[in-house]
């Protein structure tokens, strides 16, 4: 009896595999990252007070890497977007936005740019709760 692949030609345990060994992706300013989407998954932020995606991305070369999306902009650029598997991504971080005044004690605002190609209507973010709490006090 053989596994099923997926739409990327993945079995479910080759990229369970993958999703295991991914490394976060940790850019700077000007770094990119491109290749297709093997996974998509869930986590919770405490500093957020809620759920973020995680976007799995298998570069060109091989690689598995982590995209942890609970900054803002990214938060919002890859719900707007919506990646799934098997859909080649492209993410780049600008950097800080320069038209935007940084408030005292506050982090400034990194814009992303975030780009999918996509066919069909393959939507694995329909079910999930990414909705930030707000605390009562």
């Amino acid at each position: 009896m053989t596994q099923q692949q997926g739409t990327n030609g993945m079995t479910p345990s080759q990229v369970a595999a993958m999703v295991a060994d991914a490394q976060g992706w940790k850019p700077n300013d000007g770094d990119e990252i491109e290749g297709v989407v093997v996974n998509v998954k869930q986590a919770w932020s405490d500093v957020k007070n809620g759920n973020y995606p995680i976007v799995f991305v298998m570069r060109d070369s091989g690689e598995c890497v982590a995209v942890h999306c609970f900054q803002t902009v990214l938060f919002n650029e890859m719900v707007n977007a919506r990646p799934a598997p098997g859909e080649r991504i492209y993410i780049k971080r600008i950097g800080a936005d320069p038209d935007k005044e940084v408030k005292r004690g506050q982090s400034p605002t990194i814009r992303y740019a975030v780009a999918v190609l996509r066919e069909g209507n393959n939507d694995p973010w329909s079910h999930m709760d990414l909705r930030t709490t707000q605390q009562q006090g």
